[in-house]
């Protein structure tokens, strides 16, 4: 299984397709941010609202704490990539008979399974960690915690992480079983994200 292991995060590193998810994580909480600001400038301008004033409410408003407790529910932006990258990740695994090869190879097909369900859960973690530190760090820095105490502010933030993290687990075991049970890329990303948008929004 070990060897298993070493197989999948050498084609992590090598897939295209993991860096550009992960570059997304990053940026959209950037992205985020620059909206917001642009919504403060076009509010002052078009309602007559000085820009000074709509930024006080914005920085008031707590929004850090908001941003991140919409992180503890699904869907967020790290499961929505995690689940695709993990059905296009582990569907090739399929295609290109690596569970054959590991099966001739003497390991079990429990033991393939949990390899599989381990590098699910390391995509998943590293997408969440990944948006939900930027996400931190630039709504932190443009609107900080508003009025909200630190011991609060510290209980919400920890709170939000514990919740994303059960989302990514959830979201990337379920991703894992339609993988095992299809063994098909398009049922495997197509599922998952519906059910992730419809169940539990």
């Amino acid at each position: 299984m070990i060897n298993l292991l070493r197989v999948q995060f050498f084609r992590i590193k090598r897939a295209a397709y993991f860096w550009i998810m992960l570059a997304l994580c990053a940026a959209l909480p950037l992205l985020s941010v620059g909206v917001l600001y642009l919504s403060a400038l076009a509010l002052s301008v078009t309602g007559g609202v000085p820009a000074d004033s709509v930024m006080s409410q914005l920085k008031s408003s707590d929004l850090t704490s908001a941003q991140l407790s919409g992180m503890a529910y699904l869907p967020s932006n790290s499961t929505i990539m995690a689940a695709i990258c993990v059905a296009v990740l582990l569907c090739a695994e399929f295609r290109q008979h690596t569970v054959r090869n590991a099966v001739t190879a003497g390991v079990t097909a429990r033991e393939t399974g949990f390899a599989y369900l381990l590098t699910a859960m390391f995509v998943g973690t590293v997408y969440f960690l990944t948006e939900f530190v930027f996400t931190l760090t630039f709504f932190g820095i443009f609107f900080g915690f508003g009025n909200t105490a630190a011991g609060t502010a510290t209980t919400q933030v920890l709170i939000s992480f514990a919740g994303g993290m059960a989302c990514t687990a959830f979201s990337v075991c379920l991703t894992c079983a339609f993988v095992l049970g299809t063994r098909r890329t398009s049922v495997a990303v197509t599922l998952p994200l519906v059910i992730l948008a419809l169940g539990i929004s």
